[in-house]
C-alpha cells in the first residue's frame, strides 16, 4: 500500500504545487534566473501590458454601442457578441476598457 504524501506548499507564494528547494515551479525560475540568491526570489516583474482600448473609429463605435445595449439592461455576453457583431472575446475587451474609463481619476487641471 502507498504511504500517503503529505501536502506541502511553497515557501515563497504559498503554491500547492512544489518543483524544487521548496519552491513552486515560477518561483523556483526566478530563484534559478536571479543566480540563486540566498534570499529567495525576486518579486514577479510588473505587467507590460495596460487595458486595452479602441483605436480605430469603427471600434470606439462598438464600444459606444456596447455602453448603449448596458443601458438598456443588456448583460448577456453571448447576446451582446451577437448584437454587436463580434466575439465575445471582443466583448470582454469592451467591459475592461469601460471598467477602466470609469475608474480613472478626472483629470482637474487648475484654470
Amino acid at each position: 500500500m502507498a504511504r500517503p504524501r503529505s501536502v506541502r506548499s511553497c515557501i515563497n507564494c504559498g503554491n500547492c504545487q512544489i518543483h524544487g528547494h521548496g519552491y513552486c515551479a515560477t518561483c523556483y525560475s526566478r530563484w534559478r534566473d536571479a543566480g540563486y540568491p540566498d534570499d529567495g526570489p525576486p518579486p514577479p516583474a510588473p505587467r507590460r501590458y495596460s487595458t486595452w482600448t479602441p483605436c480605430q473609429e469603427r471600434s470606439r463605435g462598438r464600444l459606444e454601442d456596447y455602453l448603449e445595449l448596458l443601458q438598456f439592461g443588456e448583460h448577456d455576453e453571448g447576446m451582446l457578441a451577437r448584437r454587436l457583431g463580434c466575439s465575445i472575446r471582443t466583448v470582454q475587451r469592451y467591459a475592461a476598457a469601460h471598467r477602466t474609463l470609469t475608474t480613472q481619476p478626472q483629470n482637474r487641471s487648475a484654470a
